[in-house]
């Protein structure tokens, strides 16, 4: 498996794959290479598929973007990736809201789910991105405006719509309010 990493095709995957997670992430160069304890410039050659890396390397930018190793390496290629709850960590912070990511790095993933914990009066701000979204309210109540209609969300309400809408969230409660996103495109931010 390691001399499969090091041929050119694998090569130019394996930098493609880095530079698109860091990017989803929100990351400079310069934060992820720190990270790993790299370079720059060699991470800049690795992404463009210029540069090999050695295992140790996989293993540090691996963990300097919180996933596993094996998602370079080809690791298991099942139907399913189970993501238990103690894995479930608070991944970001906006503002007061909490995020837990609940989807696991696939290779060539098409959907992004996470939980958002949101305290009372927070607004995630109007955004719109390609894709679509879907919002399950678990707990508390929001308001999800999508172009020029508000609607009004309660616990186990849903709701899917293009994300090309520009679209904001805000918690409609007193209380904190718990929903569960679902997105067809990997952001970083916590409403994306």
């Amino acid at each position: 498996m390691i001399a499969a990493a090091t041929k050119p095709a694998n090569l130019a995957r394996i930098g493609e794959a880095i530079r698109t997670l860091r990017q989803q992430r929100g990351l400079t160069l310069k934060d992820v290479a720190s990270a790993a304890g790299l370079s720059v410039g060699f991470l800049s050659l690795v992404e463009r598929g210029l540069a090999s890396l050695s295992l140790l390397s996989v293993y540090a930018i691996a963990d300097a973007l919180s996933i596993p190793a094996s998602y370079f390496l080809g690791g298991e290629d099942t139907n399913y990736k189970i993501f238990r709850a103690s894995q479930h960590t608070t991944s970001a912070k906006a503002g007061d809201a909490g995020i837990n990511r609940l989807s696991m790095e696939v290779p060539n993933q098409t959907i992004n789910f996470t939980s958002l914990v949101l305290p009372a009066k927070y607004d995630s701000g109007t955004i719109s991105h390609e894709g679509e979204k879907v919002i399950f309210v678990v707990s508390g109540h929001v308001e999800v405006q999508a172009g020029e209609e508000s609607f009004k969300l309660g616990p186990t309400d849903a709701m899917h719509f293009r994300a090309t809408l520009s679209h904001r969230l805000r918690n409609a409660g007193k209380t904190m309010a718990v929903i569960l996103c679902g997105s067809s495109i990997h952001l970083a931010g916590p409403f994306s």
